[in-house]
């Protein structure tokens, strides 16, 4: 993530962190996530996704 945001910066170009989720094998189109489920896979994206912020920021300063 640090290179990233030092090479962002010094092209004056944006940084875009984004998060996704990798669905286990076996998992289909029928397939259903509970609400706890998609709870814990957006809190944790989001938390992947500040701490990479901290770094990029540190990185870019």
């Amino acid at each position: 993530m640090a290179w990233a945001a030092v090479d962002a910066g010094l092209h004056g170009a944006p940084l875009e962190i984004v998060t996704s989720v990798a669905v286990p094998g076996g998992w289909g189109l029928g397939a259903m996530l509970i609400d706890t489920d998609t709870d814990y896979l957006r809190l944790e994206g989001e938390r992947v996704v500040a701490a990479a912020s901290r770094v990029a920021r540190a990185a870019a300063k």
